[in-house]
C-alpha cells in the first residue's frame, strides 16, 4: 500500500505542476506556485528518504548487507587501511563506510538511512536539474528504478550517487573533479569503472542522422548476433574460464541453472522485444533531440543505455549492472515526452498523456509481478509486503527465500 499511495501523490503533483505548467520553467512561476512547488519537492525528497531508510527487512540483497554489518567489528577485524584492501569482492569505499558506521552504532538502520540520505538526495537533484517536469520524473523512478537502487542494489546505489554529481562537472569541462567523482563511484562498485570512459562521449556528434544510422545498424545486429549459437558458446566459454573473476563466474554459474536468467543467444519473440524497446527508446532520443540545446547532455546518455540494454540481454550478469548509471538520463527523457509529446494532440491530450505514462510503466510493473526462477516468487515479494523498523516484521516468504534475520 505504501508504494501504491507514493504512486498517487506523485499523479496529482504531476497533473498539479507539470501538467498544468507544460513548457514552462520553474523561474517563470509565480512565486505562490513555487513556494508550493519546492514545498512538496522537499516533502517527496524526505518520504522517499524515510520509506528506504527505515525498511525493515525489505529486498532481497539486505540479509547479506546486514550479516556483513554485524560481522564488521566482530570477527572482521578492520584497524589499517590494508584492512580494508583484504576482502576481495567488497570495494574499499564501501568497507569503510560500514566500519565508520559501525563504530557510531551497531545497528544496520544508521547505514541504510546514510544511504538513502545520499542515494535519493543525489537522483532528486539530477532530475531537477535536468528536466522541467521533476514531478514526472521522480514519478518514473519511483516505478523504474527505486525500488532496485534502495532496497537491493546498496553499493551501487552509493557509485551512481557519486557519478551524477560528478556529471555536471563534466557538462562545465571540470574534468579533474569529475575524475575525482568517478573514482569515488569506483570505490564503492566495480561498475564504477564506466564512469572513467564517460568522457569519451564528448568527440562524438550525436546528430539526427548519426542516430538514425546507429539505430538502423543496431537492430541488424540485434537480428543477427543475438540469436546466434556462436553467441552462447562464446560466453559460456568465457564464464567457465574465470577470466571475468571469481564474482562474475560465481553469479553467472548461478543465473545459467535457470532459463529465465538466460545467458546468451535469445529466441525470435526475444529478439522481436528487444528491437521494438531499441525503437522505443530512439524514439525518445529523437523527441528530445528536437528541443536542441535544453536536452543535448541527455542525447549521448541514453544513446549509451541503448546499446548496454540491447548487450545486457545477451550477458545480464555483466551489462545490466551498468544500465543503473543510464537510467537517470533515461527517466529525464521519458518525463519530457510523456508532458510535451501529448500536447501536439490538443483535443486527446491527457487520454494519450495517460496511454504513454501506461506504456512506460507496463514493463517494470509486469517485471515486479513475474516470477522469479531462481527464488519461485514474484519479483514483488521482495518488497511487498513493506515494514519499517517501527513495525518490525519479518514476511515468510521473504524470510523462507533470502534468509532474513532480525
Amino acid at each position: 500500500m505504501i508504494y501504491i499511495f507514493t504512486l498517487a501523490v506523485l499523479i496529482v503533483l504531476v497533473i498539479r505542476f507539470d501538467y498544468k505548467y507544460v513548457g514552462k520553467n520553474r523561474n517563470n512561476f509565480d512565486n505562490h506556485t513555487l513556494t508550493r512547488y519546492d514545498f512538496w519537492y522537499r516533502v517527496m525528497l524526505i518520504w522517499f528518504i524515510c520509506v528506504s531508510g527505515f525498511a525493515y527487512n525489505v529486498g532481497s540483497d539486505i540479509p547479506i548487507y546486514m550479516r556483513e554489518y554485524n560481522n564488521f567489528g566482530g570477527i572482521w577485524r578492520v584497524n589499517t587501511f590494508s584492512d580494508i584492501l583484504k576482502f576481495d569482492n567488497r570495494q574499499p569505499g564501501w568497507v569503510l563506510l560500514n566500519v565508520i558506521c559501525a563504530s557510531i552504532s551497531r545497528n544496520f538502520v544508521l547505514l541504510k538511512l546514510v544511504i538513502a540520505i545520499f542515494v535519493n538526495w543525489t537522483v532528486f537533484r539530477f532530475l531537477r536539474r535536468h528536466t522541467k517536469y521533476v514531478f514526472t520524473g521522480i514519478f518514473f523512478y519511483a516505478v523504474i528504478l527505486y525500488l532496485s537502487l534502495n532496497f537491493n542494489a546498496l553499493r551501487q546505489s552509493i557509485a551512481v550517487g557519486f557519478f551524477l554529481i560528478g556529471y555536471d562537472y563534466l557538462l562545465n569541462k571540470q574534468l579533474s573533479k569529475y575524475f575525482l567523482f568517478a573514482f569515488f563511484s569506483y570505490m564503492f562498485h566495480s561498475s564504477g569503472i564506466i564512469c572513467f570512459m564517460i568522457p569519451l562521449l564528448n568527440y562524438v556528434r550525436f546528430t539526427k542522422r548519426f542516430l538514425l544510422i546507429f539505430g538502423a545498424l543496431l537492430i541488424v545486429v540485434t537480428f543477427y548476433v543475438l540469436q546466434s549459437d556462436v553467441l552462447q558458446s562464446l560466453i559460456n566459454a568465457f564464464i567457465i574460464s574465470g577470466y571475468g573473476g571469481d564474482s562474475i563466474t560465481a553469479v553467472a554459474a548461478d543465473h545459467m541453472k535457470f532459463a529465465d536468467d538466460r545467458v546468451g543467444a535469445l529466441n525470435f519473440f526475444g529478439i522481436l522485444m528487444v528491437i521494438f524497446n531499441i525503437c522505443v527508446v530512439l524514439s525518445v532520443i529523437l523527441f528530445n533531440i528536437r528541443k536542441g540545446k535544453e536536452t543535448s547532455t541527455l542525447i549521448p546518455m541514453i544513446t549509451v543505455y541503448t546499446v548496454f540494454y540491447t548487450v545486457s540481454f545477451a550477458i545480464p550478469i555483466i551489462f545490466e549492472r551498468f544500465l543503473y548509471f543510464f537510467f537517470p538520463f533515461y527517466i529525464c527523457a521519458i518525463a519530457n515526452t510523456v508532458v510535451e509529446f501529448p500536447k501536439i494532440f490538443k483535443g486527446m491530450r491527457l487520454f494519450l498523456t495517460a496511454i504513454i505514462v501506461c506504456f512506460f510503466c507496463y514493463t517494470p510493473i509486469s517485471n515486479l509481478l513475474s516470477v522469479n526462477a531462481a527464488s519461485g516468487i514474484p519479483l514483488i515479494n521482495q518488497f511487498a509486503p513493506y515494514y519499517s523498523v517501527f513495525n518490525p516484521q519479518i514476511d515468510p516468504i521473504r524470510a523462507s527465500n533470502f534468509g532474513y534475520c532480525k
